[in-house]
């Protein structure tokens, strides 16, 4: 635990009496962070498992079938809501709520932790971050709350319509909706509400057997087998040439690569 204390220090500022720490992983360590921190508060946000699977299917060097995403959320939200009847002090909300009404959820997270919401500053500076793939980072504020969005979840829900609608493989879709939505339910969250699709999924298990579901799941996760297999060997391959390139190559296709992102990303000029 001191070790785990001191990497966690190093990072934040020590003048202050309020710390952060955001790993996601956290959600399954909670009780043991509160052993090892007795004066911790956990918040905890819930987000729809629609987006949460999509999005994480973007990292493709270990890319997940969706079905597979869907059963990880359901076993670690399982796993922590075991664990929240531990917990000292608390709070959950959802990410779909917080998004509708920040400002509620911004004074009741500062009274839940002892302190306040900050004033807006008159002026404020701005700072770039890291925001993969964008070579040019992103540009945020430096004190003032940006303004939250439910548009990061609807992409992923008009993404999802898609599928259940249009998709040549919306036969597998729709047999995750089907067998998810009574899970995903006991949460408060739906995969077939407001995508127009409610009694045809629900009654979808007398037109597609369970057997032909599992083929489905099987075939998607032998396609993302492939993927990972063809992304991971690209990359043993460069870090075997990363070694072994004199390191003066190295830096000239290191700045040629840069020059060709750059370009590509840069607008055209009227």
């Amino acid at each position: 635990m001191a070790t785990l204390r001191a990497s966690w220090h190093a990072y934040w500022d020590n003048s202050k009496t309020i710390f952060v720490e955001k790993t996601p992983a956290n959600l399954l360590m909670t009780r043991f962070l509160q052993a090892g921190f007795p004066n911790s508060h956990f918040v905890v946000i819930k987000r729809h498992p629609i987006p949460v699977g999509m999005a994480a299917q973007k990292w493709k060097v270990n890319v997940k079938s969706l079905h597979t995403m869907f059963e990880h959320w359901l076993h670690c939200h399982g796993l922590y809501e075991q664990d929240k009847e531990y917990l000292k002090h608390l709070y959950e909300l959802k990410y779909e709520d917080y998004v509708e009404n920040p400002d509620k959820y911004h004074a009741e997270l500062a009274t839940f932790i002892g302190t306040r919401v900050p004033e807006r500053p008159k002026k404020d500076r701005s700072r770039t971050v890291l925001q993969w793939p964008n070579p040019y980072g992103l540009c945020v504020p430096e004190r003032t709350m940006e303004k939250a969005s439910a548009d990061y979840n609807q992409k992923y829900f008009d993404r999802w319509y898609h599928l259940l609608r249009n998709s040549p493989l919306k036969g597998y879709y729709r047999y995750l909706a089907w067998k998810y939505e009574p899970k995903f339910a006991t949460y408060g969250y739906s995969l077939t509400k407001g995508f127009e699709l409610s009694e045809a999924v629900l009654h979808h298990r007398g037109k597609l057997s369970d057997a032909i579901g599992a083929f489905y799941c099987h075939a998607a996760d032998a396609y993302t087998l492939m993927v990972r297999s063809r992304i991971q060997g690209k990359a043993y391959i460069k870090r075997q040439l990363s070694a072994r390139l004199p390191e003066p190559l190295k830096l000239k296709i290191k700045h040629i690569r840069r020059r060709l992102s750059l370009s590509k990303n840069q607008p055209d000029v009227v």
